[in-house]
């Protein structure tokens, strides 16, 4: 036991000299310590899981001499899944009070599909594993960000999402290594074995939120009123979409952007794995993921701290232009330690993007009573980016090489940087009324 307490202890420390923040800091919400920390730590597991999964299926796939065209389509079917299944999740999300049960769900379908991958790699195997995965990760996103916003209220929400960013993005380095050298060292199937023992700590940690605590009116963004909350109907919801052009413009906004980031990484990948051995090339990706992360959690923090004084569009542009840039500096080198140096942009962008979104959408969504459904429309406006962005670009890199994928991808997200510069107005000031 003294033993686990000083790796937690160190764990825990070494968190916060990366982001500047401890546990304590939301205080005006009384929450116990062990549902922090079980939120923390579960967002730490967690991107183990999926980093294991999604991350690595691409080396391993070019590893049993998949074309780019088939790793193209069986992305695109998770992708593809998630978007239409985001919506309905959504709402499910809103509706559902026990989120811990939702969650639970997903972190055991994921270890299934591991397995899967693991002993049968047949093509339609996999695309029914990524279907599987296309249904239960949207669950996530949605399901974090409502407990965090059922713990803390809109007041502290942008410390407690930078704060889970944080341990996401150091549990992402820390798998990125142990699934670097297991790819390396064993094999790139030892790393689907990996994801399927770390779930039991994610479980584990889920299970200490303590769900009493979780205020599930204020998890939905409802509105306080004499006679209790008022929820908006989907019709009403429907109407605020079409009629709040801010929330028109920036779903474009993230299409746009992960039409250009989606398949950036992947394609990196790949044009590696055709130089060097499938071990380089997951050692490529783990060194790749691992800077990523790192630079993602050491910003996290900071970024949902500034994202409360600075406003939310300075830093969403910082984040949108990361993209172009990185892919304009993947045509100019193939040299796997430039490439892997590239992913400090992408570290900005994700960091960005991980806290900022969720502040915005929140901000939209404020007195609606449709917070995770609304998260539900902005994660199809990612999904349809994303798919365009592995099947679009596989097709290009087959037919014309990787250049020309990397001048499409950043063609995109230059589009997606001037819409967001020139049409996105600051959302901050509507979330001054908080709930």
């Amino acid at each position: 036991m003294a033993i686990t307490d000083k790796l937690e202890d160190f764990v825990e420390q070494s968190i916060v000299r990366i982001t500047g923040q401890k546990n304590e800091e939301v205080t005006d919400i009384q929450l116990s310590a062990q549902s922090q920390r079980g939120l923390d730590w579960f967002c730490f597991f967690l991107s183990d899981i999926l980093n294991g999964v999604d991350s690595f299926l691409t080396v391993y796939l070019a590893g049993k001499n998949w074309q780019p065209q088939q790793i193209g389509f069986a992305l695109s079917a998770s992708s593809f899944t998630t978007m239409i299944s985001q919506i309905p999740i959504g709402a499910i999300v809103d509706s559902v009070r026990n989120k811990q049960a939702l969650i639970t769900l997903g972190v055991v379908v994921i270890p299934i599909t591991a397995i899967i991958f693991a002993f049968w790699p047949l093509f339609w195997l996999v695309v029914l594993g990524q279907i599987m995965l296309g249904i239960v990760e949207p669950m996530f996103c949605p399901a974090i960000s409502a407990i965090s916003l059922g713990l803390v209220g809109q007041t502290h929400l942008g410390t407690r999402i930078g704060r889970n960013q944080a341990y996401g993005a150091a549990g992402n380095v820390v798998s990125a290594v142990v699934m670097g050298l297991l790819g390396y060292y064993v094999s790139t199937q030892s790393i689907f074995f990996f994801v399927v023992g770390i779930s039991v700590p994610a479980l584990i940690s889920l299970s200490c939120i303590r769900r009493h605590e979780i205020n599930y009116e204020r998890s939905r963004a409802a509105k306080q009123c004499v006679n209790g909350m008022t929820v908006f109907t989907y019709r009403q919801l429907l109407v605020h979409i079409f009629h709040d052009r801010r929330l028109l413009i920036f779903f474009s906004c993230v299409i746009l952007f992960h039409f250009g980031n989606a398949s950036m990484l992947p394609n990196m990948v790949q044009a590696v794995a055709r130089d060097h051995s499938p071990g380089a090339s997951s050692v490529f990706l783990s060194a790749c993921v691992a800077v990523t992360q790192f630079v993602s959690a050491s910003l996290a923090a900071w970024v949902g701290r500034r994202a409360d004084v600075w406003g939310r569009k300075p830093l969403l542009l910082v984040g949108w232009a990361a993209v172009p840039i990185r892919g304009f500096a993947c045509i100019l080198t193939r040299n796997p330690i430039l490439l892997a140096s590239v992913e400090i942009l992408d570290g900005i962008a994700a960091a960005v993007y991980a806290v900022v979104i969720v502040l915005v959408v929140a901000d939209l969504a404020h007195n609606t009573g449709r917070f995770n459904l609304l998260l539900g429309v902005l994660s199809v406006s990612s999904g349809l980016g994303y798919t365009l962005s592995n099947s679009i670009t596989g097709i290009i890199v087959q037919r014309f090489g990787f250049n020309y994928g990397y001048m499409v991808l950043s063609t995109f997200g230059t589009a997606g940087f001037i819409l967001l510069r020139f049409a996105m107005p600051e959302t901050l000031l509507v979330s001054n009324t908080i709930i």
